[in-house]
Parts: C-alpha cells; structure tokens; sequence
C-alpha cells in the first residue's frame, strides 16, 4: 500500500533546490568519462521527481511516498501535467533496477543529453507554477 503524506506548502520551495542540485549533478557526471551513463539519469529521475512532488507540495496535494514517476503525475491537479505528460515514466527504471546492474541500458552521450533536457523542462515547469 503506497502511502501519502501532506507537506507544508512552504517545504516546495526547498525541494525544488534539490531538484535543481539532482541536475546539477546530472550534468557535472555527464562530464566525466568516470560516471555511469545510468547514473546521470538516475540523477535526472530524481530531478524529475522533486519538481513533480514540489509542485504537489504547492499545491497542498498529498504525496505519494514513492518514486514511480507515472503515479506521481496522476496525484497532479488537472491540468497540470508538464509538457512531456507520462512519456517521463521511461525513467522509472533509472530510480531502482538499472542503478544496480551494468550494461542493460545503452545510452550514448546524446542519449544523457536528451535525457537532461527532459530535466531541465520539467524542472521549469515546476518553477513556473510556483512563480504563480
């Protein structure tokens, strides 16, 4: 059973500098020859994941104690879906099984690129909405 938990809408700020932080550290991997491209990801899932939820602590919406990104959508206001809606949930596999196993995931430098683009919109978005 997944369990939900309100947070004080003054916590939403402090969550999206997190999630700035995870995309901070997305591109600072991405930099390196020595990171994991699933590691850069990961960091970007999570980026994704804190603007979900600091939008939802905005909006005074209980969370979901979880990390699957989809679920997390669907606990949005209508209406409030970012952009890229639930194709975000292919990143859903970067928060558990492909941080613990080597090889399963081929991705290229683009592919980490793209992947941080995707984080940077959705973390935008989340600014957007607590700007208003």
């Amino acid at each position: 059973m997944n369990r939900k938990q309100l947070f004080k809408k003054y916590y939403a700020p402090e969550l999206l500098r997190i999630a700035e932080t995870d995309l901070d550290a997305a591109i600072l991997l991405q930099g390196t020859k020595k990171a994991r491209a699933e590691t850069v990801v990961f960091h970007v899932q999570q980026c994704i994941e804190k603007s979900i939820k600091a939008v939802l602590c905005h909006t005074e919406t209980p969370l979901l104690l979880i990390h699957d990104l989809g679920s997390l959508l669907g606990c949005l206001p209508e209406g409030m879906l970012p952009k890229e809606g639930y194709t975000l949930t292919r990143f859903n596999d970067y928060a558990g099984i492909l941080r613990y196993e080597e090889g399963r995931a081929i991705l290229t430098h683009e592919d980490t690129a793209a992947a941080i683009e995707v984080g940077q919109s959705v973390l935008d978005w989340a600014k957007g909405h607590l700007a208003s």
